[in-house]
């Protein structure tokens, strides 16, 4: 039990007792502190400096794991304020080049996401007012 979400992203066979639907692996994972830090690597900027690992799998797996479509990592999501507005932050680059791994992540998870709480997706669109839904 004393292990980190990056000892879990580093196991191979992650994704499969996700959509096994291992019991404690999900609440573990539902955890909204684990949900935050998930939904990190998703989002945040990658640091220059970072590892492979940082840069190309644990966002991927990040991904995999809410595109996995487990109910109560999805309902946790759409009905966390502070997690929902986190997973807009890859939106939210000013003077910043987006960048196109990341967005083909939040591509793949807003797909996820809007079909399960498509209410709750648009009402936290139009609660952030973000620059690049308006041009649409």
């Amino acid at each position: 039990e004393n292990f980190k979400l990056t000892d879990l992203m580093d196991e191979d066979e992650l994704l499969q007792e996700v959509k096994g639907m291992d019991i404690k692996l999900i609440q573990y994972l539902c955890g909204t502190e684990t949900m935050s830090e998930l939904l990190d690597y998703l989002c945040n900027p990658i640091p220059e400096d970072s590892s492979d690992q940082r840069r190309y799998k644990y966002p991927y797996i990040a991904c995999e794991i809410i595109c996995c479509e487990v109910t109560d990592i999805v309902r946790l999501i759409c009905t966390n304020k502070a997690l929902l507005k986190k997973m807009f932050l890859v939106l939210d680059v000013e003077g910043e080049k987006l960048d196109q791994r990341l967005l083909g992540y939040f591509e793949k998870v807003f797909g996820v996401l809007f079909k399960q709480c498509r209410e709750n997706i648009i009402d936290e669109i139009n609660e952030q007012r973000i620059e690049i839904f308006r041009k649409f």
